[in-house]
């Protein structure tokens, strides 16, 4: 089974807030819409889920439409599971009555029995006679996702599913719920304006601005092969470093970086991620001189701040390279140059 977009184009009132959007998300499948706030990613998981009307375009299981400006069936009628920033349970009923509510189609033992796996699925058989004030955020979000797969949609939508998910709770929950989703085997479309979050739980990430697709792709495409600098930009904190192309090399204030291309012009944009700006005590012919203005630790090493004609750039030591002697301390004079394999050079 899949789920596919085919030139979907949607209006509010005269602003145009998608255009012409084309996507596939095959069963088993999770795909990502990744932008920031107004980029229409919203507005493409209510057409999915039937709240907004197809004004152009059409939606497809399989080959057959789903709906398209004709045919508007209620969401009631798309078996289409929903999963919100602030899933709320029904406060009166146990986690029990919470899953069990909309499965009435069953007769009781196979309404328990459905209950009970998908409680063990989310590992809270235990917690079936509690009520939804009882548990925590993490918990009561993990419910509400047990209980939108409990009915076995076709089509799972997740609307900035873990927001309200403290920091120590949301990795867990990324990894249970990507397992759940990829169990029950249906067509599965999150929005999020995390890119961690689109990294880990992602087979393919849509990115998304202003209504327009710019990317769609694998996460390996969408971090080593982007096609625009917005896309560059999403992942890895890339930060933009502006060149100038002679004879095959770009120069640019953090060294040189070889680059063969067809096309015209000398000016470049380089987009380089911290990891692939290199810091060393020594100069060579590729590197140019920095002040390091501060340095942050974190888990997988430390996050530098370096002045670089006049220009701040930011790097990372991963911690091998630190237990391998590499320090350096505020206010220290280095060199840095490029890695090419974690820059991204594009023609202004």
């Amino acid at each position: 089974m899949q789920l596919s977009f085919r030139d979907i184009s949607h209006y509010f009132g005269s602003e145009r807030v998608l255009n012409n959007v084309n996507l596939t998300i095959k069963g088993g499948e999770v795909l990502t819409l990744l932008g920031p706030s107004g980029s229409g990613k919203s507005t493409i998981l209510r057409i999915a889920a039937g709240l907004e009307n197809i004004q152009k375009g059409a939606l497809f299981i399989d080959d057959t439409i789903l709906a398209d400006k004709d045919n508007h069936p209620p969401p009631e009628d798309r078996s289409v599971g929903l999963v919100f920033q602030d899933h709320v349970l029904y406060p009166h009923m146990t986690v029990f009555q919470n899953l069990a509510f909309g499965l009435d189609h069953l007769d009781k033992t196979s309404k328990r029995v459905r209950v009970e796996e998908y409680l063990s699925l989310i590992k809270m058989i235990e917690f079936a006679d509690r009520y939804p004030d009882t548990l925590s955020g993490g918990q009561q979000q993990r419910v509400g996702l047990a209980r939108s797969l409990a009915r076995k949609p076709k089509i799972m939508l997740l609307d900035e599913p873990f927001g309200s998910v403290d920091l120590v709770l949301r990795r867990e929950l990324r990894e249970t719920t990507r397992s759940i989703l990829k169990d029950s085997n249906c067509c599965t479309i999150m929005v999020t304006h995390d890119p961690d979050e689109a990294l880990e739980m992602s087979d393919n990430i849509a990115i998304i601005k202003a209504g327009q697709l710019s990317q769609v792709g694998s996460v390996d495409d969408l971090l080593n092969k982007p096609l625009t600098k917005d896309v560059a930009m999403s992942f890895a904190g890339g930060q933009s470093l502006l060149g100038t192309r002679h004879n095959n090399i770009v120069y640019t204030s953090c060294g040189t970086l070889d680059y063969q291309s067809n096309t015209k012009g000398s000016s470049v944009n380089v987009i380089a991620r911290p990891i692939g700006v290199v810091i060393s005590n020594e100069q060579n012919q590729k590197s140019n001189p920095a002040v390091i203005l501060d340095i942050r630790p974190d888990g997988m090493g430390v996050n530098v701040l370096l002045k670089v004609s006049d220009k701040s750039v930011r790097s990372f030591l991963p911690l091998s390279a630190i237990e391998n002697g590499m320090r350096f301390k505020i206010g220290d004079q280095v060199h840095v140059c490029l890695d090419p394999r974690s820059c991204f050079v594009f023609s202004d």
